[in-house]
């Protein structure tokens, strides 16, 4: 109805989402970190979580940019979605 932009609601979606979509990987990633017993190191622990992150934060935006085109229809968008997806 017009209240504000999809620009605006992208940005607010975005920021409020942030938080949890960085403590949840952050956490699985650390804990998958120690089980794998990989090479204990501040660089290399670092390197594993920013890249961890951004797969996170990717397929965040890749869900929302899927949802905005096949968000019309629910049904299409759970058929598409994974097909999508998938290699």
């Amino acid at each position: 109805n017009k209240l504000y932009s999809p620009t605006a609601f992208y940005w607010a979606k975005t920021i409020v989402e942030l938080p949890i979509n960085t403590i949840v990987p952050a956490l699985f990633g650390t804990i998958i970190y120690f089980m794998a017993q990989l090479t204990l190191s501040a660089e290399n622990y670092f390197s594993f979580l920013a890249v961890t992150l951004g797969c996170s934060y990717c397929a965040n935006a890749l869900g929302m940019l899927i949802g905005a085109f096949l968000g019309r229809k629910p049904e299409v968008a759970l058929v598409m979605g994974p097909l999508i997806v998938m290699p």
